[in-house]
């Protein structure tokens, strides 16, 4: 349904342009750059992604974290690996750091399974679905338009 969400978030960032609002239209923003990353517009994600963050500001986990994923997915879709091994990093130590645990495991999705993320490793990310209940948090939607290919192999 990505270009339903795409149709309302441009709605809802046209009718906030001049309001005042600017956080809220940067949310707005911020959901038409991952509706138009996820279908693999990657102009259009990195425009809207650039045009959100100045109204979002920073030190704000979950936006921070939804930005950062966009960023990741814009590296993959450009073959820039490193930029990309190096923001599932930084999200990682932060998730861990604020005790996100469902963002941890989103996140180790996106690396190879024996990968070591942090003190995460391959025999410890069942421990903690274990431990949420959680049957596996997962940003594929996000990912979905990326040609076919390994996670990240972290180095």
């Amino acid at each position: 349904m990505h270009e339903q969400a795409t149709a309302l978030h441009r709605e809802a960032a046209h009718a906030l342009e001049g309001t005042g609002y600017r956080w809220l239209q940067g949310h707005a923003l911020l959901g038409l750059a991952e509706s138009r990353t996820a279908v693999g517009d990657w102009r259009g994600g990195a425009t809207y992604l650039r045009q959100a963050r100045p109204l979002l500001g920073t030190d704000r986990w979950m936006t921070d974290l939804r930005m950062g994923l966009v960023e990741l997915v814009l590296s993959l879709a450009r073959d820039e690996r490193k930029p990309a091994i190096a923001r599932v990093v930084a999200l990682h130590e932060q998730a861990h750091r604020l005790g996100d645990v469902p963002a941890q495991i989103a996140l180790h999705g996106l690396v190879t399974a024996d990968a070591r993320l942090g003190p995460c490793d391959g025999s410890g990310r069942g421990e903690q679905l274990a431990a949420t209940g959680m049957r596996g948090g997962a940003v594929d939607w996000l990912t979905a338009a990326l040609p076919e290919g390994q996670p990240l192999a972290l180095e």
